[in-house]
């Protein structure tokens, strides 16, 4: 679809352009033969990784710098995710693309909404500058993922265990004691031993790693208390 035919060819999402050309070549695609997208997506990319990671650090400034690594990879390096949050705000009816644009193939959309959406940003932030770009973040993309929760799952098994090395004492020992529920719905039950606790800890939760995490937070809180 050509971007002048829309009814509001200077605004997406809220944001009115100063400049529509940005947007327009924002959605086109090397297919076109006309002036694409690619720079821009360049551009959108970077501005979402810092974007991104200030959000990261501002929810949970305590969490480990691997981890937050690891959850900014799934927000912005992530083609699955990018190309979710492009198709739930409708960007590809905006797109345009050339004859030569394999239509069959939904990887190549894939790639193409994921292009689109960072490219729209990159154009965005040339066109209002960051705050433009953190706004939409916040209205339209996070609403979009799973990662607008307020907190990042702390990691309490590399807690206690830096917290018992620092007192020389052995690592604790994780054992599955009942695992109930259905077979796509199972609930596990893990106790945790650790020395200088007189019984197990018990944790439970809907994976292992979610039961040990508990039962790791409850011997943590008891050894740091």
């Amino acid at each position: 679809m050509n971007i002048q035919q829309l009814d509001f060819p200077a605004e997406l999402y809220g944001y009115r352009f100063h400049n529509p050309a940005l947007l327009k070549q924002a959605l086109t695609h090397s297919s076109t033969g006309e002036p694409d997208n690619q720079t821009l997506e360049f551009l959108g990319d970077a501005v979402l990784n810092f974007i991104a990671s200030v959000y990261l650090f501002e929810i949970n400034a305590e969490t480990t710098e691997g981890e937050l690594t690891k959850k900014r990879s799934q927000i912005v390096n992530n083609r699955n995710s990018l190309s979710a949050v492009a198709e739930h705000l409708n960007l590809t009816q905006y797109i345009r693309v050339g004859k030569s644009f394999p239509e069959s193939n939904e990887r190549a959309w894939q790639n193409l909404r994921s292009d689109a959406l960072e490219a729209v940003l990159g154009a965005m932030y040339l066109d209002g500058g960051l705050e433009a770009v953190e706004t939409f973040f916040h209205s339209h993309f996070l609403p979009a993922t799973n990662f607008s929760t307020p907190q990042i799952q702390k990691d309490y098994k590399s807690s206690l265990q830096e917290h018992l090395q620092s007192l020389s004492q052995p690592t604790p020992v994780y054992k599955t004691t009942q695992v109930r529920g259905e077979d796509h719905n199972p609930h596990f039950t893990v106790a945790c031993r650790v020395k200088g606790l007189s019984s197990p800890v018990i944790g439970e939760g809907r994976t292992i790693k979610e039961a040990e995490q508990s039962a790791a937070s409850k011997a943590y809180g008891l050894l740091s208390g």
